[in-house]
């Protein structure tokens, strides 16, 4: 993995800046929020001042009130008082505005802007408060956190605090209104209460009215007639004095000074009314100048007699209530002695039930009453269940974006990409750019990476003219590669008649193939068979690839016949052996060349007996034989020619030959060639200054380039 990661470093680190680059810039664009953030803890009990003794409580009930709090906090309730007290519908941030998208409609001419409702006016600032504002509450304590987001610090503060104040007094006036409206419904029962309390005594009053005489007769006692018309005379009295009491009120208030006065029998108001008839009499006929003076006159008369006449109605309404006191004593005193008289059953029953009933009117109308103080009470001593522990402050850093954690979080996917675009490059995508990748890929061994040379250069020259240069050595590699491999199957017990002969049993044959054009087949077939030639071996290489020759070419060769013509001859055509071989003129290297294209199926030039005997003839007079191939993926001469090999080198172009396109070559290969020929993979045009590793600096200095 590690050298995985090695040779694919450039994704990995390229991927990597480029998402964090990414994300600095996305950074870079948000505008930051603050949040700011208020606790406030909560009673579960609830807080009653009449009643200071604590309440008991149980956890799931504890969890239940919390949970309802923090249901209220969230509320469209609590979230539209804030809106109110703060007037967000006529700011700047929260009142009316278009969408983005509405303005680039509106911009293309797609719709029409028109004033919004007064609904989706409050709906819309109700949505973007709401969507600043949190409410949690703190793990299983009895805290809750009301936080608000905001551009700004100061109003995210502001709106926290405000949202905590509306919600604590709006419980404070749920409370109040629950006791008002608990007050008012027994204030109604208290009316009927009262008037029940009422029919109760009359009852009695009418029972004892009706049945005097006969309570009189059989209990014996005179002194009941005595009190009933003692009674009698009182309430006469008291009704006189009532009705006089009232039309004085009303003679009052008409100003009928004469009337009051003589229905009032009071001297001092007869003197008074007499003296404003005549003082209304000089004013008829005075002067205006006499006219001011009776005029004030009779104003302060007139202010006299107001007073006179109030503490005239005044004296008569304390005379009735002393009447109606004193009636009310008489009244109870009858009621008592006809209690305590010796009654007959049936009448003693009938006054049993009577005053039960008025007693339990008496008793639920105290009750009443006692609770309607108690509830009026509450309503003026109501505190709220919650209280605030800490109120928000303007924070000072912003709480959106998290830069470091974006960063953070941008690295570790930076390299989660890079590291998976690595191995996707690795395995499947991207060629192979090291020789270690290749063999743990392919399967096959690489025994030499060729690197690239300058464009001035002609590559395969490089063999003869600098023999000491890391290309030149890189060949050499293969061919030791090769001769070894071959050199320990030969020394191994192998079968007598293996089909393909080892270089200890006879010459060997080498093809170079490629998996697509371009790839440097040819050049790799040019320069192996150099290397051969300058070690001491009779070497020829063919060239195979009819359908696009170019070892002539490459070599510069003026022959007139070639692999072609060889194999196209007709029947009694000689094209003798000779005739088609060439000379590379910088080594001892012999080439068969093919010249011009063919126009038939090159696969069947290449399966035909004159192939074969071609062959057979250069096996018997070479040491070593290099075919030069066509691509396999493109065509199939290839297939054709893997089992006459006694080893297979594959050329694939550095970074360039897709992975997949290079195993299916292998197994086209497997399919075609002898199971003891062993395949090579070498990796051609290896740009050092894109290569991991410093392979190149260390080793350079036993080269000659």
């Amino acid at each position: 993995m590690i050298g995985i990661l090695r040779r694919q470093s450039r994704i990995v680190i390229y991927t990597t800046l480029l998402v964090l680059g990414l994300t600095a810039l996305w950074l870079f664009s948000l505008t930051p929020r603050y949040t700011a953030s208020s606790l406030l803890v909560i009673d579960p009990a609830g807080t009653n001042l009449l009643e200071p003794t604590e309440a008991r409580t149980s956890p799931a009930s504890d969890n239940a009130r919390i949970a309802s709090e923090l249901e209220i906090l969230r509320s469209n309730a609590t979230a539209l008082a804030v809106v109110e007290a703060a007037d967000l519908i006529g700011s700047s941030d929260f009142g009316v505005r278009l969408s983005t998208w509405q303005r680039l409609e509106a911009f293309l001419g797609f719709a029409e802007t028109s004033e919004p409702s007064g609904a989706d006016v409050l709906n819309g600032v109700l949505n973007r408060f709401r969507n600043g504002l949190q409410v949690s509450r703190r793990g299983a304590t009895y805290l809750l956190q009301v936080s608000y987001t905001s551009t700004d610090p100061v109003r995210a503060a502001e709106l926290a605090n405000l949202t905590v104040d509306t919600y604590i007094a709006g419980q404070v006036q749920a409370k109040v209104g629950t006791a008002l409206a608990a007050r008012d419904v027994i204030q109604a029962r208290i009316a009927a209460a009262d008037a029940e309390l009422v029919e109760a005594e009359l009852a009695f009053d009418a029972f004892i009215d009706t049945n005097f005489d006969r309570i009189a007769e059989e209990t014996g006692r005179s002194d009941l007639a005595d009190l009933r018309r003692q009674l009698e005379a009182v309430e006469t009295e008291s009704t006189r004095t009532r009705v006089l009491a009232n039309e004085a009120s009303r003679t009052r208030e008409l100003g009928n000074w004469a009337a009051l006065a003589d229905r009032l029998q009071n001297e001092t108001l007869v003197q008074l009314a007499a003296q404003r008839a005549e003082l209304n009499e000089d004013l008829a006929e005075a002067t205006t100048e006499q006219s001011v003076n009776l005029r004030a006159e009779l104003e302060a008369l007139e202010n006299r007699l107001a007073r006179e006449a109030d503490t005239a109605i005044e004296d008569l309404r304390g005379e009735l209530a002393q009447l109606e006191t004193q009636a009310g004593a008489y009244q109870s005193e009858l009621r008592q002695n006809v209690l305590t008289a010796d009654l007959p059953p049936e009448l003693l029953t009938q006054i049993f039930s009577i005053q039960q009933r008025g007693t339990l009117a008496r008793t639920q109308y105290q009750t009443l009453l006692s609770r309607l103080r108690d509830f009026e009470t509450q309503a003026d001593l109501q505190v709220a269940d919650a209280r605030v522990v800490s109120p928000a402050l303007p924070p000072s850093r912003p709480s959106y974006p998290n830069t470091q954690l974006a960063l953070a979080l941008a690295l570790i996917g930076g390299l989660s990409v890079g590291v998976g675009l690595a191995l996707l490059r690795e395995f499947y995508i991207g060629g192979f750019v090291s020789d270690t990748q290749a063999e743990e890929g392919l399967g096959v061994p690489v025994p030499a990476t060729i690197p690239r040379l300058a464009e001035d250069l002609n590559p395969a020259d490089q063999i003869v003219s600098a023999p000491l240069s890391r290309y030149a050595e890189a060949f050499r590699r293969v061919r030791a590669s090769i001769d070894q491999t071959l050199a320990r199957q030969a020394a191994d017990d192998l079968p007598v008649n293996a089909p393909i002969a080892t270089p200890a049993k006879g010459p060997l044959t080498i093809m170079v193939a490629s998996t697509l054009p371009a790839e440097g087949k040819t050049t790799t077939s040019l320069a192996l068979a150099r290397t051969y030639a300058l070690s001491g071996k009779r070497t020829v290489l063919i060239d195979c690839d009819l359908r696009k020759p170019s070892v002539a070419e490459r070599l510069q060769l003026e022959q007139q016949a070639g692999l072609l013509d060889f194999l196209t001859a007709k029947p009694g055509e000689v094209v003798d052996l000779e005739g088609i071989m060439g000379l590379d003129p910088r080594s001892d290297l012999e080439v068969i060349p093919s010249l011009g294209r063919s126009s038939r199926p090159t696969d069947q030039l290449l399966m035909s007996q004159r192939f074969t005997d071609l062959m057979e003839a250069v096996r018997s007079h070479y040491d070593v034989v290099v075919l030069d191939t066509p691509p396999m993926l493109p065509v199939v001469d290839g297939r054709y020619l893997a089992h006459r090999a006694n080893a297979i080198v594959l050329v694939v172009k550095w970074a360039e030959t897709r992975q997949q396109d290079v195993r299916q070559t292998l197994s086209m290969l497997d399919d075609v060639r002898n199971p003891l020929t062993p395949v090579f993979t070498v990796l051609n045009s290896i740009d050092d200054g894109k290569r991991p590793g410093a392979y190149k600096g260390y080793a350079s200095a036993y080269y000659v380039e």
